[in-house]
């Protein structure tokens, strides 16, 4: 009985110390300056608007991915400017965990073809049909109703998430921006 016991504060006490770990655990945006393979490092801008330039190190076991997938890419395989989310320790001080993926475009939508799986866009005098998948995740502002891929209309403000490759677009955001399309 005691040796149940025991056991059984034991795994309360490991289910405590991780659920304390991963609550500890940080994610934030950034855009890669560089990556040195002999420190371990990388150069990034955190944040979506900032441009002070931090040093952080890369955790020896780092996992990256692509779009929120599996890749064999590593991470010197990344150019200068990749949009990043990272996953830092407790102290902001390494980096856990890459996400890479393409950059945002902030556009008013001219017109959508859902059998084509194109997106026609508009910044200034500037025009670009972008393809998407049919399965392309649709994110509205807090507190508004969730929309459909069929709800986004011509007119309506977006920010579109390209692919790492910038193929495709992998998620619209609708609602209020801070910016207008640039």
């Amino acid at each position: 009985m005691l040796h149940r016991i025991m056991a059984f504060v034991l795994i309360l006490c490991l289910v405590s110390f991780a659920s304390a770990q991963s609550k500890s655990k940080s994610t934030v945006s950034a855009k890669l300056l560089t990556y040195d393979p002999d420190l371990g490092t990388i150069r990034a801008t955190l944040g979506t608007s900032s441009t002070k330039a931090v040093t952080l190190i890369v955790a020896k076991d780092v996992k990256l991915t692509v779009d929120e997938e599996a890749t064999t890419k590593v991470l010197a395989d990344l150019p200068e400017g990749t949009y990043l989310d990272l996953t830092l320790n407790a102290d902001k001080t390494t980096v856990l965990s890459i996400n890479a993926e393409g950059p945002g475009l902030r556009r008013t939508v001219e017109s959508i073809d859902l059998k084509a799986g194109t997106i026609t866009v508009r910044a200034g005098k500037k025009e670009d049909t972008m393809k998407f998948d049919k399965d392309v995740t649709i994110r509205v502002d807090k507190g508004k109703p969730q929309l459909k891929l069929e709800d986004v209309k011509p007119g309506m403000l977006v920010h579109l998430r390209q692919s790492f490759d910038r193929t495709h677009i992998t998620e619209i955001l609708v609602g209020q921006m801070s910016k207008k399309p640039e």
